[in-house]
């Protein structure tokens, strides 16, 4: 839930490196390296942050490949592939900050935009929306132990059929620990569940 302060800027960046990375929908399946994996935040309020996340480029070496059921530009006996991330773009609101008794609240909402190329096996080039609600709290001595969750909705255009899309409820806890000033402990758990297949 937390903003960072009005009129600063936090750029991340980094790398993933997947194995047996899965795609349905192009049948493929094989080690996925996501270079340039991009995250800005602005702060443009005490309670507004905009946030854009993605990947520059995916690079997928291929282990198999099964029957696709989208067209696919790679030629038959090729072992990768490589295609640009689809970016987010959202926005952050804090609506209460944290009390002694009670947590901080906000919400976020987004839309993710078609970047790649659905042909090269990776990404699909679609168009999703995404919106949740964020709770956090801080506790023991000087919150050593900070909590967060969200539990949201998005809508996510279905990749092999027309005019249907695919409503599922996303969620997810984390909390980090903190041991020491320069050291803490974090785990994380999140998914998604269908409400109204398309």
């Amino acid at each position: 839930v937390d903003i960072i302060p009005p009129g600063s800027v936090r750029i991340e960046t980094g790398l993933d490196f997947l194995q047996g990375a899965k795609f349905p929908a192009s049948g493929l399946t094989g080690d996925l390296t996501r270079v340039g994996v991009i995250g800005i935040n602005i702060g443009f309020a005490p309670n507004i942050e905009f946030q854009t996340e993605g990947v520059a480029q995916n690079f997928l070496s291929i282990n198999s490949r099964m029957p696709s059921a989208i067209p696919l530009e790679l030629a038959p006996g090729a072992n990768s592939a490589n295609d640009t991330g689809d970016f987010i773009l959202s926005t952050k609101i804090k609506l209460r900050s944290e009390t002694k008794k009670g947590p901080s609240l906000g919400f976020r909402f987004g839309v993710q935009l078609p970047n790649s190329n659905q042909g090269r096996g990776i990404g699909l080039n679609q168009t999703n929306a995404y919106g949740s609600i964020l709770v956090g709290k801080k506790f023991g001595r000087d919150g050593r132990f900070n909590t967060f969750g969200n539990l949201g909705i998005a809508i996510l255009t279905a990749p092999t059929q027309l005019f249907t899309q695919n409503d599922v409820i996303t969620y997810g806890a984390a909390g980090i620990f903190r041991v020491h000033k320069k050291f803490s402990i974090a785990g994380e758990v999140n998914g998604r569940a269908n409400t109204r297949p398309g």
